[in-house]
């Protein structure tokens, strides 16, 4: 089984990142790049990434949405898409623009897993249910 890589899109790495790291320690199947909304291009230009993560909220009180950041990443990469938010009303903007799947930061390395066991073909025109 290939691995799955995802970019992990923020503005500054969040401190669930260890968590997140830590949740998926028993998933060698899944590699995790992480890096800020400036970097997103780069890292989808030189690296087989299948899945990009995009943190849905970003300032200095989180109050900004990312869904102009979002269509930007859409523009440059066809694959899946996943807005991440532990307020779901912040998700919404995201999902509407341009992201397959939206959840909560804490149930992102369930979402990553399932997403990870699913072939290719399975996945094609298939809906995974948000999880909040």
């Amino acid at each position: 089984m290939r691995k799955m890589t995802i970019l992990l899109v923020e503005e500054a790495r969040w401190a669930s990142d260890k968590e997140l790291r830590n949740s998926l320690k028993n998933s060698p199947q899944i590699d995790i790049i992480s890096g800020g909304f400036e970097k997103a291009a780069e890292f989808i230009g030189s690296w087989d990434v299948d899945c990009v993560v995009i943190d849905a909220c970003r300032g200095p009180n989180r109050q900004v949405s990312t869904e102009s950041e979002a269509r930007e990443i859409r523009k440059m990469f066809k694959g899946k898409l996943i807005a991440i938010s532990d307020i779901p009303f912040s998700r919404i903007p995201l999902k509407r623009a341009c992201c397959q799947y939206d959840c909560s930061k804490g149930r992102l390395a369930e979402l990553l897993i399932h997403l990870s066991q699913q072939s290719p073909e399975n996945q094609a025109g298939k809906k995974l249910s948000a999880v909040a």
